[in-house]
């Protein structure tokens, strides 16, 4: 795709968005980094191209967007064509110190058919030994230092079997109001990558940690993920998990 090939173009990331305002680490605003993913994708959808052919891979977060009410980031995101896909590079630069940092890395590959791949939900749900509301997790996430306002806060219930857990999503009501906004809401993706820190094995003596994707292999999207997600990561946190 031509229309991409050279592309640069940039987002200006503000404390006050309600992705960040309700995203907090450490009393910190910052922009989940699986965010990003969003981002691209409607990027590469404005550009003409059908997001449900698109595939990133290797998606390698380098550094922590942030944003407060004295300092936005300005976000850059490049496209380079290379052997048989793009490379994309964000780097982002802060307003007005100006100072920049890689932000993230990944490879775009377009016009690749959609992988056939159903879950059996039923079968899922019945062989679940725990249910947990969402509400238990934010507060086992906020033990860890990350806070959660209502914006990014899934409702719902997380449902543990032995091997794999089952989540069944919904946004919250100001959250909602953005579902077709987005192609893939933050809300959403920030949610189905804390689950496996509901049920972590602590190291005794360790602190708190929760589960924070730094790589993700892979990352494709049937279609925008609307106001309702289910999920199915595996309960120890790997490479993994997927919003159906």
């Amino acid at each position: 795709m031509d229309s991409l090939d050279g592309l640069t173009c940039t987002v200006v990331i503000r404390g006050s968005d309600p992705v960040l305002r309700d995203h907090r680490v450490h009393g910190t605003r910052i922009l989940p980094g699986v965010a990003l993913l969003d981002i691209i994708l409607r990027v590469v959808r404005a550009r003409g191209a059908d997001p449900a052919g698109v595939e990133l891979r290797r998606v390698l977060f380098r550094n922590p967007v942030a944003a407060g009410p004295d300092f936005d980031t300005e976000l850059t995101l490049r496209f380079a064509r290379d052997d048989g896909h793009f490379r994309v590079s964000v780097t982002g630069t802060r307003r007005p110190s100006g100072q920049s940092e890689p932000v993230l890395d990944c490879r775009l590959y377009l016009d690749l058919p959609f992988p056939q791949c159903r879950r059996d939900l039923a079968a899922l749900r019945a062989a679940a030994r725990q249910s947990v509301d969402m509400a238990d997790l934010y507060t086992t996430v906020r033990a860890t230092g990350i806070e959660h306002g209502a914006f990014m806060r899934a409702l719902g219930t997380l449902h543990a079997g032995p091997d794999e857990l089952l989540a069944d999503l919904s946004l919250s009501v100001e959250a909602a109001e953005y579902a077709e906004y987005f192609h893939l809401h933050p809300a959403a993706l920030d949610s189905s990558t804390l689950l496996p820190t509901q049920f972590a094995e602590a190291v005794p003596g360790d602190e708190a940690r929760p589960y924070i994707p730094m790589l993700i292999e892979s990352v494709r999207a049937a279609g925008p993920l609307g106001s309702r997600t289910w999920c199915t990561p595996p309960r120890r946190a790997r490479p993994g998990p997927t919003a159906t």
